[in-house]
């Protein structure tokens, strides 16, 4: 099911792991949350390119998997923190998730 749903607030967990000997594929998590409060999706930091999936999911409950390498983590963080309003786009027919904002004027600045 595609869905497009605004993202009101979000959590930051960065992890450690020193020379993650156990694989744990992620670097980082951003949970997403909606309007009505609970979460509706992930955005997975993955430290290699080797362990991410062919494509995002979005499951029985709605909760959307984006899938990123850690390369990527500053610039959507600076899209959650600069940006007004940023919504969770799933299309199903793509398995494909996005990140997105509003039209927006040009040379409207930061």
């Amino acid at each position: 099911m595609d869905i497009l749903k605004e993202i009101q607030t979000y959590t930051l967990d960065i992890y450690s792991g020193g020379s993650n000997e156990k694989d744990y594929a992620y670097r980082a998590v951003i949970g997403l949350y909606g309007t009505d409060g609970p979460i509706i999706g992930g955005l997975y930091f993955h430290r290699d390119a080797n362990t991410l999936p062919k494509s995002d999911a979005q499951d029985v409950s709605g909760y959307v998997w984006c899938h990123l390498l850690w390369s990527d983590y500053p610039s959507i963080l600076d899209m959650l923190r600069n940006e007004s309003p940023v919504f969770l786009r799933y299309l199903d027919s793509w398995a494909m998730a996005s990140l997105t904002t509003s039209p927006e004027p040009v040379g409207e600045g930061e």
